[in-house]
């Protein structure tokens, strides 16, 4: 392994085990559903007697690796070479397929589709980490032996030297790929039961514990993570979820940017230890839709399909599925290409459809529109592009320890830190799966049934009716709970032909940190499906010209604060006369607040902190942790000064350096 490798190995143990030392775990509201601290799931991936549960233990069945892994040696995996060459092909066949002469796509700056580098993956200097375990029991209703699944969730990262003037120094990110390793939450044959499980999730408690006391309680004979229940025999299947290429504001201003996202899933052969392309869960494909529909619809199927559409458990067959799929941002669900089944049945037979429709109590599908948002909401581009960050639910909290002051904390990745570690959708939902896990837990009925992905179960917590949360303008009976608190009003932000009426909860005076600087209208254009273009309409008024900037979603000319989508009222400092009046901002690093960041970026020499501190300024920002997301298209990142380790700015996601896959200073 080479010696820089070596190095971050290093760096990262003491990283952990200094704090593992003396610091404490304290209570996450996603505490048996997930386990997200940074430094217990370092200790998990990392320990040196064998029992980590890093990539690498579930990928070489020879034993040979240790519990954390350079990509050098897992690409030299022959499990790891299929996903290579399945991905080396997907890239290519982007390039054919969505570029052209005029929209030039490659690795680095130089082009308009700046694309994901393959070679990240074949690196010594890079690593896929864990950044978080989830229990996924409300899966169950897929196949009830299994009791649902577990999955390990792991970021790509990478640590490298750049020469200075002062000598070399190290720089480390994070980037825009998760590998999700799925395994059934109960073994084939086990004495366990469903409800023991479940028990084992909810009775996690490693609250005041210790770093290490924490991992092994979870990695105890009675844990959630047992030898048992991690084993590599409950593999069932592998999902990659990597932005495949991003264009920068100033090539595309419209949108604020453009980003696609490329989804796909390997199926795991047990007997063969190998993975092979599958096809993805109630994807279907545009090309199968006409046949889909008639099996959807025929009246031998149609009570039983679209009760199941209607409570979010239909199982689509795998004869209308897709290989992979393609998702984009900004914008969710307001873009057309996040709608596969775009225009592929009128909105006549849809209507005939639920007129011979006669659920007990439907849940969701109440009209028409309900009809088509649903099957969006169930594909995996449209979940993951609803309440989305950019193309992910889950990124993980990046690593940090307190200062020895104990008064203040320092990140791994400084002023390129995610603070919040999934997105609104994924806290949103913790109450629908808690309440899964606990009749489970209690030998109850089960019911797997959930709401549409912005609203899940209609409810109407804080989390739905709050600022950034998603409304609805209108009387379409599927969406006329939607609604805001009492404080806030429903603005449609991007006004589109697929998602009438859908808008977001904000301030009513419009004038707080973080509120919409203005609204446009997403229109469809070309012959492609896919196809469409941003308007802006109207633009909002600052509470004054002195103290606050409006950040525009397009890149004007001449002006460097593009790439926020909707708009962003931000201060121009993080004085504190001003700061006081908002009492929801916190002061960030703003790098679009000065020009020439872009360009510090391509120097060779220039680490993403030295662009950071030099081209950076400190603004007053919307705040944000897991109660208070951001809106769509905003994450929660690293402030300046904070006291508080769950609590952030609201930025775009790429302005952070790991959440795009450009710019980036490892030279191969």
């Amino acid at each position: 392994m080479a010696k820089f490798f070596q190095v971050l190995c290093l760096f990262l143990t003491i990283f952990v085990t200094l704090e593992s030392a003396w610091a404490q775990i304290t209570p996450r509201i996603e505490d048996g559903l997930a386990i997200t601290h940074p430094r217990v799931l370092g200790t998990m991936e990392q320990r040196l007697n064998g029992v980590g549960i890093g990539l690498g233990y579930y990928l070489d069945p020879t034993g040979r690796s240790t519990p954390k892994l350079s990509n050098k040696f897992l690409a030299e995996l022959p499990v790891f070479q299929t996903i290579l060459r399945d991905l080396e092909s997907e890239l290519a066949l982007f390039q054919r397929s969505f570029t052209s002469n005029s929209d030039t796509a490659g690795v680095g700056l130089n082009f308009h589709n700046r694309m994901f580098d393959i070679r990240f993956l074949k690196e010594d200097r890079a690593v896929l980490s864990l950044i978080g375990v989830v229990n996924r029991m409300d899966q169950g209703y897929k196949n009830s032996a299994t009791c649902g699944e577990t999955r390990l969730i792991y970021r790509l990262a990478y640590s490298v030297e750049l020469p200075s003037d002062q000598g070399p120094k190290r720089v480390s990110s994070r980037l825009p790929m998760t590998v999700n390793l799925i395994l059934n939450a109960r073994p084939a044959n086990s004495s366990l039961s469903c409800a023991d499980i479940a028990r084992r999730w909810k009775n996690i408690n490693i609250n005041g514990l210790s770093v290490t006391q924490a991992v092994d309680s979870l990695f105890s004979d009675e844990g959630p993570l047992s030898p048992e229940l991690r084993d590599r025999s409950l593999i069932k299947q592998l999902e990659i979820n990597l932005q495949l290429s991003r264009k920068a504001a100033a090539v595309s201003p419209d949108f604020g940017g453009h980003a696609v996202y490329l989804l796909k899933v390997y199926g795991w052969n047990a007997q063969q230890q190998t993975f092979s392309p599958i096809l993805l869960d109630n994807q279907v494909d545009r090309q199968k839709s006409e046949a889909f529909f008639t099996w959807l619809l025929a009246p031998a199927n149609l009570q039983q399909n679209l009760t199941q559409l209607d409570q979010g458990t239909l199982r689509i067959p795998e004869t209308f599925l897709a290989p992979r799929a393609y998702s984009i941002a900004p914008g969710g669900l307001g873009r057309a290409q996040n709608h596969v089944l775009f225009n592929t049945l009128s909105d006549d037979k849809i209507q005939t459809a639920l007129s011979q429709w006669h659920p007990p109590s439907p849940r969701n599908i109440l009209s028409v529109d309900g009809f088509k948002r649903r099957l969006t909401d169930m594909s995996c581009t449209g979940c993951h592009q609803t309440r989305a960050i950019g193309g992910f639910h889950f990124m993980g909290q990046d690593p940090y320890r307190w200062n020895p002051d104990n008064s203040s904390f320092s990140g791994l990745y400084p002023g390129n830190a995610v603070i919040v570690p999934a997105s609104a959708h994924f806290f949103a939902d913790l109450e629908r799966r808690r309440r899964i896990v606990d009749a489970i837990s209690l030998e109850q009925p089960v019911d797997y049934a959930s709401g549409f992905s912005s609203k899940p179960d209609g409810s109407n917590s804080r989390l739905y009716t709050n600022w950034g949360a998603h409304c609805y303008v209108g009387h379409d009976p599927s969406f006329k709970q939607w609604t805001c608190s009492a404080q806030y009003q429903c603005l449609q932000l991007h006004q589109s032909p697929l998602a009438p009426g859908m808008g977001v909860c904000v301030s009513k005076t419009l004038k707080e940190i973080g509120d919409p600087t203005e609204t446009g209208r997403i229109t469809l254009t070309g012959r492609t499906w896919y196809s469409d273009a941003y308007n802006r309409q109207q633009t909002f008024s600052l509470p004054n010209d002195k103290d606050y900037v409006n950040s525009p979603q397009s890149a004007q000319s001449g002006s460097k604060t593009g790439g926020f989508p909707g708009g962003s009222i931000r201060t121009k400092t993080c004085d504190p006369t001003v700061m006081s009046r908002h009492p929801e901002a916190l002061c960030g690093a703003l790098p679009a607040a000065k020009s020439g960041f872009n360009a510090c970026l391509t120097d060779p020499k220039q680490s993403f902190k030295d662009c950071i501190d030099e081209y950076s300024t400190g603004v007053g920002l919307r705040g944000c942790s897991r109660r208070n997301p951001c809106r769509d298209d905003y994450i929660c990142a690293e402030p300046l000064n904070s006291k508080d380790q769950d609590a952030g700015v609201c930025v775009p996601p790429y302005f952070l350096f790991q959440f795009r896959v450009d710019g980036h200073p490892i030279r191969f």
